[in-house]
This record gives structure tokens, C-alpha cells and sequence, in this order.
């Protein structure tokens, strides 16, 4: 079901996605959707998936789901030697 919504927002900002969307060939309104959707779902991912126990213990590293172990083991092999 539909609903209609009401933004206020910077002029200066909606003339621009008013352009990108005329140049994508999309409403606003859909971009508007798609990203309200995409904020939901990574809130609903981050909600089934916490981060692991020990990310609340104190003095833990908090590296970034991206970081590569193998490069930190080298790194701490080569302190250490």
C-alpha cells in the first residue's frame, strides 16, 4: 500500500536529486524507497547478527570485518622477532 509523505529538505538538495533521478530514468520517490529500504534491512542484519562477545570485552582490538588476520600475524611475527 501506498502513502503519500511530506520532506522538507535543503532546495538546493532536492533540484539536484530532482536532475539525478531525470538522468537515471527513476522517480524520486522510488530512490527515496530503495534507500529507506536498504537502512531498514542493514539495521534488521545488524540486529540478527551482533558482533561477536568479545567486542565488549575491555581492551580488545576492534578491527574492521574487512581486516585481513594474515597480515596481522606477519606483523606481530615481525615486532617480535
Amino acid at each position: 500500500m501506498k502513502a503519500k509523505l511530506t520532506l522538507t529538505l535543503d532546495k538546493n538538495l532536492i533540484e539536484e536529486a530532482k536532475e539525478y533521478a531525470k538522468s537515471s530514468n527513476i522517480s524520486l520517490s522510488t530512490i527515496i524507497e530503495r534507500y529507506l529500504t536498504s537502512l531498514l534491512e542493514e539495521k534488521h542484519t545488524q540486529e540478527k547478527d551482533p558482533s561477536p562477545w568479545s567486542d565488549h570485552l575491555p581492551g580488545m582490538n576492534h578491527f574492521d570485518r574487512q581486516f585481513d588476520l594474515i597480515d596481522y600475524s606477519d606483523y606481530l611475527i615481525e615486532k617480535y622477532q
